[in-house]
């Protein structure tokens, strides 16, 4: 157990320095995204999706097992 919270704090627990100038940051930045419907989850939105989920199946290319 403490190996893994040292190897999870080395990671996130401490300041780093980057680049906020890099070519990938800058070019991602100018990507025109469209802003994603962020609107409220209705239930029969809810529930279409799950009448199509299949029961005790293997997980499919999302990698999500259905119970």
């Amino acid at each position: 157990m403490g190996e893994v919270v040292s190897y999870w704090k080395s990671l996130w627990g401490e300041n780093a320095q980057y680049n906020k100038r890099a070519e990938w940051i800058r070019r991602e930045e100018s990507r025109k995204m469209g802003n994603m419907d962020c609107g409220p989850i209705q239930i029969k939105e809810i529930t279409a999706f799950l009448s199509k989920a299949h029961n005790w199946k293997s997980p499919g290319s999302d990698q999500t097992q259905n119970y």
